[in-house]
């Protein structure tokens, strides 16, 4: 009779091992689903085809797209809190002496008076684009406070990118601004958005 309850005590004892496996196992496959679904959703893109400006690329789908002056394109992630993770397109007039160079030298110009602590911390370097042309790559840094009085608060190192290129007469402009403390988590947003990027 104690070999039997014992018998049957061992039966469920594996029961309840196979159980535990088979559970630990169904976790572990949603847990892989879930993050492969969150991927997904966060890597989840759109196009956008502007035919008169020459612009087709694919941008993040859950980010806030602008088309207003001055920008070709504009888009900004408003779910982020302080300042907002951006992507613009814009184009200037290039005269036949324009180089990539000398653009981005304006724009340090123009950019430096109107910017607390506008600082180029990157050395400037040639950019391939998927159509093999060049152009030129550029990071800097200032300081954003928000203008308006009832949301100020500490001021936020902004990290800049601008990839600048020269066709039809045109200089094209592609900029990345983000939190400096978030760069090196969403600098790989800008860097498929310029893969996908067609001029």
């Amino acid at each position: 009779m104690i070999e039997e309850i014992g018998g049957l005590q061992d039966e469920y004892t594996r029961q309840q091992r196979w159980a535990h496996l088979l559970t630990i196992g169904a976790a572990i496959l949603m847990i892989l689903y879930g993050l492969n679904v969150r991927a997904g959703t966060i890597n989840a893109t759109q196009i956008y085809d502007n035919a008169a400006a020459g612009v087709r690329v694919n941008y993040p789908a859950n980010w806030l797209i602008d088309e207003s002056s001055p920008y070709v394109f504009r888009v900004r992630d408003m779910t982020r809190i302080g300042f907002k993770t951006t992507i613009q397109i814009e184009t200037r007039p290039a005269g036949s002496q324009s180089t990539p160079s000398t653009i981005m030298s304006q724009l340090d110009l123009n950019r430096a008076p109107i910017t607390d602590s506008y600082d180029r911390i990157e050395n400037n370097e040639t950019y391939i684009f998927s159509d093999e042309t060049e152009g030129l790559r550029g990071e800097y840094a200032f300081v954003f406070q928000d203008p308006n009085p009832f949301l100020q608060s500490i001021p936020i190192v902004v990290r800049g990118t601008d990839v600048i290129t020269i066709r039809g007469g045109q200089a094209i402009i592609i900029t990345f601004l983000v939190d400096a403390t978030a760069y090196d988590s969403n600098i790989a947003i800008f860097e498929r958005f310029l893969a996908s990027l067609e001029l």
